[in-house]
């Protein structure tokens, strides 16, 4: 703490086996970016997932539908014909739930 005082919490235990399969880890790079857009995307489960982008103003961009399969998969994105400025990609699931929000920046 600020004044040198502490506090012990009591120990939790974490069940690893209870994570839900279908988790997707989401990485993108480079960031900032001016050429080609990798994304990884890790799962341990098959899954359809679509990948966004949108302008500042939430004009959409680009669509783009993927199976990503077991494992970790890189897509790539052309960003060489995108305006510079500040983008949104978002990657949802099949069934409409948000996997990934990042800020992009195109220069």
């Amino acid at each position: 703490d600020m004044d040198g005082n502490f506090i012990y919490t009591d120990i939790k235990e974490v069940d690893l086996q209870k994570i839900n399969p279908t988790t997707l880890a989401v990485s993108i790079y480079p960031n900032p970016n001016k050429d080609l857009l990798n994304i990884d995307i890790e799962t341990m489960q098959q899954k359809k997932v679509a990948i966004n982008l949108f302008d500042a103003t939430g004009k959409s961009i680009l669509n783009k539908s993927c199976q990503v399969e077991t494992g970790k998969q890189t897509f790539q994105i052309n960003t060489q014909l995108i305006a510079p400025g500040v983008y949104l990609l978002n990657i949802i699931d099949e069934n409409n739930t948000s996997i990934s929000k990042q800020k992009l920046i195109v220069y």
